[in-house]
């Protein structure tokens, strides 16, 4: 079995089983390997902008015998990839702000007609913002710590419509706190310490009163949820 980390291995559990699965961003394949060794995935296309990774993701697909179950394209995003040759779509490990490009590139991603897991590294409120604009919901969020970092993994349900969120909804879902992962009181408290950090830093410079207000008030709602949490995960 290929060692993979545990921010992948929540991605690979939110992955529906026998899926076809386009890993975005592949690095050196090594979800696309795990995925159909653990039989979650049938197949997997693996793509990436850099032809390096690509190469070792193809060597890593041969050392586990499973290159006939994937396909390989150097590409932005979803480029080049046929829609109708997968049915999920997985984008891990890069920022917020790169995952909506690769999104809006392929706008056939957001159709509904696939199941969409995402794992954002940075830009997290805003990139839930536009999902929840674009007619999307989390079904599926579990955080999890490694390695030093807290993360979470997502997976979308399209239900049409553009929803707004509340200040809270834009850092911490619904699905996250249902998670029952050991890891949620982490991520609460990763949460609560970056908008105290960003608040501060918006009061110092004395302005974007409104996006102030925003995080304030996502502040001190996230403060009250931690509070049924306990002192520590």
């Amino acid at each position: 079995m290929i060692p993979i980390s545990k921010r992948l291995r929540i991605c690979a559990e939110l992955v529906p089983q026998g899926a076809r699965v386009a890993d975005v961003g592949c690095d050196h394949g090594y979800l696309g390997v795990y995925l159909l060794q653990k039989g979650r995935a049938s197949f997997v296309v693996a793509s990436d902008l850099r032809p390096k990774p690509l190469e070792s993701a193809k060597a890593h697909a041969s050392r586990y015998r499973l290159f006939e179950r994937m396909s390989f394209v150097c590409t932005d995003g979803l480029t080049g990839i046929d829609r109708n040759s997968v049915d999920t779509v997985v984008c891990a490990g890069m920022g917020g702000d790169l995952i909506r490009m690769v999104l809006e590139g392929s706008p056939w991603s957001l159709e509904g007609r696939h199941t969409i897991i995402l794992q954002p590294q940075s830009s997290q409120y805003e990139l839930r913002i536009w999902l929840a604009e674009k007619g999307f919901q989390i079904e599926r969020e579990t955080p999890v710590y490694d390695a030093g970092h807290v993360y979470s993994a997502m997976r979308l349900s399209y239900v049409g419509g553009a929803l707004k969120l509340a200040p809270v909804e834009a850092f911490v879902s619904d699905a996250l706190l249902r998670s029952q992962s050991p890891d949620l009181t982490a991520y609460l408290d990763d949460t609560i310490r970056r908008l105290e950090q960003a608040s501060e830093n918006m009061k110092n410079a004395e302005r974007t009163p409104e996006k102030l207000t925003f995080f304030e008030t996502a502040l001190a709602e996230i403060r009250e949820v931690r509070k049924k949490y306990g002192h520590g995960s």
